[in-house]
């Protein structure tokens, strides 16, 4: 009877730990299925299910499937999925919410296959701006998220009026205001605004030689006397009527379609509703944004691909996919389907790329200022700032309070809000 007992108690624990330890490493020629989570809707889902297909194709082994989402509380289920291990094996990610799962430990290290003699990518790093490898390493030095897209804002103006009254296109922030003050006196409307103050910020902050946030003792860096100066001149235009808030507009393609405003800084993934809203009234064009102070900065709206972990086959099959997306070929062809920039520039130099930007003003643009687009710690609590430093400019830029006071309690509310992430 001991002797059974004892047999039993081992048959037991080895379930158990079976059952608690990491998911079986499948066979060498197994098939495997690879499932991806987007939120992607329409033509984008056709586009990449093409993709898709030419893969699997290409693969025999591996078969890659996409499961569209609700954009809903997306990213929340996301991470009770991947912690029940029900969820995919890859999904598309901001840093600042990789940020989260490196914290947990739940995505994949991917420099020991980029660096991989056999199945690696040759010369990665030198392929990326510097920027854009050190937001993708800055958690410990390692890779956590392969980069496919890499773009930031763009300038939008009227070319017409800035033809009528003689002006060029403004390259400083210095030069802008100038000009502005003319679009002024001519036409008595502002002359330009930012769609997100928030970004618009942050880009005069960082050009500017301003730090943001402390990683070491998760604090913000932002209230400081060049950010103090930056937004008391930014609201000090607004105040004038040179410059104008975005407001209820929301958007500012509309209020420049009608010519409310001369110019403005978005997101080039506008440029079709710029369009739309101008229509034949004027010629308008897109430029890189201005520049000024001691580094060059453009925001990074970028993101790219993060594999959950699994099992050392399954983990590769992933990465084998990442890899064929990064390829040039393809990702020049998924740039114009999904009408983004690559993040690397032998995607960009293709052909059917090169014949996509000679017809997207926006888009050559934002391609032209890849270079500069900056850096900005991602940790947990990031998110929240945004929201926080936008309210900080609206207070400022409406005289709810001085620019000095506005950013005291924005460092308020952001270190409260890192502090909770420690």
């Amino acid at each position: 009877m001991k002797n059974f007992k004892f047999v039993l108690i081992v048959i037991l624990t080895a379930i158990i730990l079976t059952a608690c330890g990491p998911a079986a490493e499948p066979a060498a020629d197994e098939p495997i299925e690879i499932v991806i989570w987007n939120t992607w809707s329409d033509h984008h889902v056709e586009a990449f299910q093409k993709l898709l297909d030419d893969f699997n194709e290409k693969h025999p082994n591996i078969t890659v499937v996409q499961q569209p989402q609700p954009l809903a509380d997306y990213e929340a289920k996301v991470m009770q999925a991947v912690r029940e291990g029900k969820g995919p094996d890859i999904i598309n990610s901001f840093p600042t919410n990789a940020a989260n799962y490196v914290d947990e430990g739940l995505i994949v290290n991917l420099s020991e296959y980029i660096d991989d003699p056999e199945i690696g990518i040759p010369g990665f790093k030198e392929s990326l701006p510097e920027a854009a490898y050190k937001t993708i390493t800055q958690w410990d030095g390692d890779v956590y998220l392969l980069p496919l897209a890499l773009y930031g804002e763009v300038f939008y103006y009227n070319k017409t009026l800035l033809d009528d009254l003689g002006l060029t296109v403004p390259k400083t922030w210095k030069e802008l205001e100038d000009a502005g003050r003319v679009i002024l006196e001519a036409t008595g409307k502002p002359a330009f605004g930012f769609d997100s103050e928030t970004d618009g910020f942050q880009v005069l902050i960082m050009q500017n030689g301003s730090d943001y946030i402390d990683t070491e003792t998760m604090t913000v860096s932002f209230n400081n006397p060049i950010a103090v100066e930056q937004l008391e001149w930014f609201c000090g235009l607004v105040n004038e009527g040179v410059f104008r808030l975005v407001g209820e507009d929301v958007y500012f393609s509309n209020p420049f379609g009608s010519q409310a405003v001369a110019s403005y800084i978005g997101s080039p993934a506008g440029v079709g509703f710029v369009a739309d809203a101008v229509g034949d009234q004027f010629e308008f064009d897109v430029a890189p944004i201005p520049q000024s102070g001691i580094a060059d900065y453009v925001s990074d709206w970028g993101n790219g691909y993060i594999i959950f972990t699994s099992n050392e086959a399954r983990q590769k099959a992933a990465f084998e996919f990442l890899k064929y997306m990064r390829s040039p070929e393809v990702l020049g062809g998924w740039g114009v389907s999904f009408g983004i920039i690559p993040a690397y520039q032998d995607a960009i130099d293709q052909p059917v790329f090169q014949d996509y930007l000679a017809t997207n003003p926006a888009m050559k643009a934002a391609a032209e200022q890849m270079f500069r687009t900056g850096y900005l710690p991602a940790v947990k609590g990031t998110a929240a700032l945004r929201t926080i430093l936008g309210r900080a400019v609206a207070s400022a830029c409406t005289n709810v309070m001085s620019a000095e006071e506005a950013l005291i309690l924005a460092e308020q509310e952001g270190n409260a809000e890192l502090a909770q992430n420690k």
